[in-house]
């Protein structure tokens, strides 16, 4: 648990205070169409954000295709 908080930490740092947001509620369990109202965004670019943050953390943790930002 220790090393899934410190490699989850580094990899929200990698993102900017607005995508590290998104991925926080996202990860607190709101529902696409929440997440779209708070943020100002559709619910259609919230799923394309959700796939694009998943690719990135297994990336990161080095389980998929690198992917950009």
């Amino acid at each position: 648990m220790a090393a899934f908080r410190i490699d989850l930490e580094e990899w929200l740092r990698s993102f900017s205070w607005r995508h590290r947001q998104i991925i926080i509620t996202l990860a607190s369990g709101e529902r696409t169409a929440a997440v779209a109202e708070l943020f100002g965004l559709t619910a259609g670019r919230v799923s394309q954000l959700r796939r694009r943050y998943q690719q990135n953390w297994l990336a990161f943790q080095g389980d998929g295709p690198v992917t950009v930002k």
